[in-house]
């Protein structure tokens, strides 16, 4: 499943009917493997998501809004968020929570989450996200910084670099960086920690096919 860019840089993301991706996180050494799966023959949109027997499954509305997010596994908690209206509707293995996310768009997987900002003009993005350790709603926001030439995995990609925040205060804290290729939307590096004082998580995208 080696790269098939050369042939697609060109081709928007939206009109392959299946796309496949591996991404790499490393974190002190300690490397894992995600396969992901977009399925665009799906209504709503649907993205799987397979390493070391957790799964996380999206849908997404065709204007890609998150609808529906599912993490289950063997390592992790049973997580499962749901929109409805201007709710969030937060199922566990113990409980159910309500949570007002008003008009706020909702991201929960930032490889996919920021295609609607990426393909506009604006600078800023503010959106919502569960953090599922807790079960609270943190309002973020992403920035446009430059375009950027980046080298991953051997190869070049022209990208779109992202800075991300938490909003208020709290941006002090945590920020992560992220770098996306400019013509097929795709998330091709990520950087962040979990805040002050913890080890940098670095995701890299290996591979891509249709």
């Amino acid at each position: 499943m080696r790269f098939l860019y050369l042939a697609s840089l060109c081709i928007p993301l939206s009109i392959w009917s299946e796309q496949k991706m591996v991404y790499q996180s490393s974190t002190e050494g300690v490397h894992i493997q995600t396969e992901w799966v977009v399925d665009h023959q799906q209504e709503p949109i649907g993205i799987v998501g397979k390493n070391r027997g957790n799964d996380i499954q999206l849908k997404y509305s065709p204007s890609f809004s998150l609808l529906h997010y599912v993490e289950t596994g063997s390592t992790a908690k049973a997580f499962e968020v749901v929109r409805e209206g201007s709710m969030l509707i937060i199922n566990n293995e113990t409980k159910t929570k309500k949570l007002k996310l008003g008009n706020l768009p909702w991201v929960q997987e930032f490889k996919f989450g920021f295609k609607p900002f990426l393909q506009s003009s604006d600078q800023e993005f503010i959106f919502g996200i569960v953090y599922n350790k807790d079960n609270t709603l943190q309002e973020m926001i992403a920035t446009k910084e430059k375009i950027e030439t980046v080298t991953v995995n051997n190869q070049t990609y022209e990208t779109q670099k992202l800075k991300i925040t938490l909003t208020g205060f709290k941006k002090r804290f945590w920020k992560a960086e992220a770098w996306f290729d400019v013509k097929t939307k795709l998330m091709v590096q990520y950087r962040s920690n979990e805040g002050p004082r913890t080890p940098m998580t670095e995701v890299i995208l290996l591979d891509f096919s249709t």
